[in-house]
């Protein structure tokens, strides 16, 4: 019998916790906020769950980080190619999430994200149950992000 535990949940009207001891300073200044309340609730879920390493990271977002793109076409609007940030770019891809989770803890096992608009979040806990299931992995991950922003609202419209 499996069974399914939410560990860990992070609102914006939530005070921001101390980042440095989950991320280093250097790392942490060219990240979002966003990302880093991704980045501790999943290391404070792992660790509420006693578990060291999980053997797979999915995620499932509506949108992605939205505010990284919002901010690539602010600057597009404003000044053009030539001054988009990579880092805005990079961090703007729907797996932004699963990839920052896995390369902070080391995790090179199976890695997936869902970008199924309202089925995104069912999509990864299924993959996760099958995983479980069939004996792939032991411990799985499951992350969700998404949230209201401009542009956001107005593709809902």
């Amino acid at each position: 019998m499996m069974q399914v535990i939410i560990l860990s949940a992070v609102r914006l009207t939530d005070p921001d916790p101390d980042y440095r001891q989950y991320i280093p300073p250097m790392q942490a200044r060219r990240m979002t906020t966003a990302l880093k309340r991704i980045l501790v609730c999943a290391r404070q879920a792992l660790e509420q769950a006693g578990i060291d390493m999980p053997d797979a990271i999915l995620c499932g977002t509506r949108l992605g980080l939205m505010d990284h793109t919002n901010r690539i076409l602010d600057c597009l609007r404003e000044n053009g190619e030539e001054n988009v940030s990579p880092t805005d770019f990079m961090q703007s891809t729907h797996n932004t999430m699963a990839s920052t989770i896995a390369i902070q803890l080391g995790c090179h096992g199976y890695n997936c994200t869902y970008s199924q608009g309202e089925d995104s979040l069912e999509n990864a806990l299924l993959d996760a149950r099958l995983l479980l299931e069939e004996g792939t992995c032991r411990t799985a991950l499951v992350c969700t992000e998404d949230y209201a922003t401009v542009l956001s609202v107005k593709s809902d419209a």
